[in-house]
């Protein structure tokens, strides 16, 4: 899992927090006390302690802040869905949803 982000960032980069190899976050801060955290992640298909701890990240570092979360949940939207949940109930956009499409 990597992130890339502009030169003109890496001044902003605070923190960098990882779990397992599987996802990768940014805290990112700002003039007028502006946080942002980007996140990168990359699941393992049919491994439930590993997006459990994934979920337990993602809450734990989302919170107050701007957020942007990508990448591959290994998860089907027909099935309990540990990622996606904990990120619906945080109320954050699926843009391929709301776009109405599928990747």
């Amino acid at each position: 899992m990597a992130i890339i982000i502009n030169n003109d960032l890496v001044l902003h980069i605070r923190q960098i927090h990882k779990v397992q190899g599987r996802c990768i976050t940014l805290i990112l801060t700002f003039k007028n006390k502006i946080t942002m955290t980007i996140s990168g992640i990359y699941n393992e298909a049919n491994k439930s302690t590993i997006a459990k701890d994934i979920s337990n990240h993602i809450k734990s570092l989302h919170k107050n802040t701007i957020s942007i979360i990508g990448g591959d949940f290994n998860e089907h939207l027909d099935e309990d869905n540990v990622i996606i949940n904990t990120l619906e109930n945080m109320e954050l956009l699926n843009l391929a949803e709301k776009e109405n499409k599928q990747y």
